[in-house]
């Protein structure tokens, strides 16, 4: 009897049915696409964000009174960074850099400046503990640093990057020779190969490779300091607490979410003397940004599944006055609330999953589009396209259904059968 009415209904008003159906094929393609877009893009806008540069910087961990002297002078070993890729959240690292600071006498042409040289990896291949490589550097973690020239090779040690400003100072030019020497009076000639711009304290320095900066200087497996650029789930109130206030179930949940302060505390545990701290401003601008990002995907799913709603709701509310009759018809035959709520409730679903199916690959294409024209990305979450499409899809219905149906159980009989 059920699937009887249902197919006289679908039948006899195929306008309303066809109306019904488009208004919840549109609300769910375009929600589906934006929310199972929005798993990966969240990913790939975190990933993207980290070319503002390092939010994790890595210091030796000084205490006691040698902490108050600025003379003092503590170093990280450079064997202990591979074990950053050890930890927890080793996936989220998308790059590492170690840095050698040492004020050194630059002589270039007539023209001698005191200046610091800042050894570092360019383009490293860092092993990891799966037997693969890990391609880091400033290359990498600094995308957005300006170039003259070449960047030093990895393991050259022939050549040196000047900061804009210190080769200004020197009227250094590309190609040309130049002398460093350090305090202890050894010395190396190099080649300038690119020119650094950054608007920053970069173009004062010089840079070249790490292992030939800790030879000159005698510092061998010794760095100053570390950056690390790690993508990070933004903060919320929960992630300031203090570690050492937390319950052991709190500090569990704190320590397995890749907030940057946990991040940070798990390379502090594998980096030995060192203190990590999160280079607050640029962690604060990315969460600022993915939480604004997530916000805008909600509220424009909201306001589509409303219009979706609103449209079915609306459709069916107009098409009511023509099933008066038949309903008032029900009810004098002994049909109950419950009974006409079912036959609603059979049609909503009927729709939201006929719907939903085509919604589906309506949604794909959707998501293709807005993917790989707004975004330049293809990798999507797809397994959860479909049961997410057929979710949203019934759900229009069952709430475009409710107003129509509170307005079918209100009608009388001797009203619907004097009107039919």
């Amino acid at each position: 009897m059920l699937l009887r009415l249902l197919r006289g209904y679908f039948f006899k008003q195929k306008k309303i049915t066809a109306l019904v159906f488009l208004s919840v094929v549109m609300g769910t393609s375009v929600v589906s696409a934006i929310v199972t877009l929005s798993v990966g893009i969240s990913e790939k806008v975190a990933s993207e964000l980290r070319s503002f540069g390092a939010n994790i910087r890595v210091e030796p961990k000084i205490e006691g009174l040698a902490s108050l002297s600025i003379k003092h002078e503590g170093f990280l070993r450079e064997g202990d960074i591979k074990r950053i890729n050890t930890i927890f959240w080793r996936h989220n690292i998308t790059g590492i850099v170690p840095y050698l600071h040492k004020g050194v006498k630059i002589k270039a042409k007539n023209m001698e400046h005191v200046a610091t040289i800042s050894g570092v990896w360019f383009q490293h291949e860092m092993p990891l503990p799966d037997g693969g490589t890990f391609i880091t550097g400033v290359r990498t973690v600094n995308p957005w640093w300006t170039v003259e020239g070449e960047w030093v090779g990895d393991g050259e040690t022939d050549r040196i990057m000047l900061g804009a400003s210190l080769s200004g100072k020197l009227g250094a030019a590309l190609n040309d020779e130049i002398t460093v020497r350090p305090d202890n009076g050894a010395f190396q000639n190099f080649r300038v190969s690119g020119i650094i711009s950054t608007g920053g304290i970069e173009d004062e320095q010089a840079f070249a490779d790490l292992s030939i900066v800790q030879r000159l200087t005698g510092l061998e497996d010794r760095v100053s300091m570390l950056l690390v650029s790690a993508v990070v789930t933004p903060m919320e109130p929960f992630a300031y607490k203090n570690p050492a206030e937390m319950s052991p179930i709190e500090y569990e949940k704190w320590y397995c979410t890749a907030y940057i302060t946990s991040v940070a505390k798990q390379i502090e545990e594998v980096v030995a003397g060192s203190k990590a701290r999160p280079i607050w401003r640029i962690a604060e601008a990315e969460g600022n940004i993915l939480r604004k990002l997530g916000t805008a995907v909600i509220l424009l799913c909201l306001s589509v599944l409303a219009s979706s709603c609103i449209g079915v709701s609306t459709t069916l509310i107009a098409s009511l006055q023509i099933r008066v009759g038949e309903i008032g018809l029900m009810k004098a035959l002994g049909a109950d609330r419950y009974q006409i709520g079912l036959l609603f409730l059979s049609e909503a679903l009927a729709i939201g999953l006929l719907g939903g199916i085509v919604a589906y690959f309506t949604a794909w294409c959707i998501r293709d589009m807005i993917g790989s024209r707004v975004f330049g990305t293809t990798a999507y979450e797809t397994s959860l396209l479909l049961p997410i499409t057929i979710g949203i899809s019934i759900a229009i219905c069952v709430f475009g259904y409710i107003i129509p149906l509170g307005r079918a159980l209100r009608i009388k009989v001797k009203e619907a059968l004097l009107e039919g």
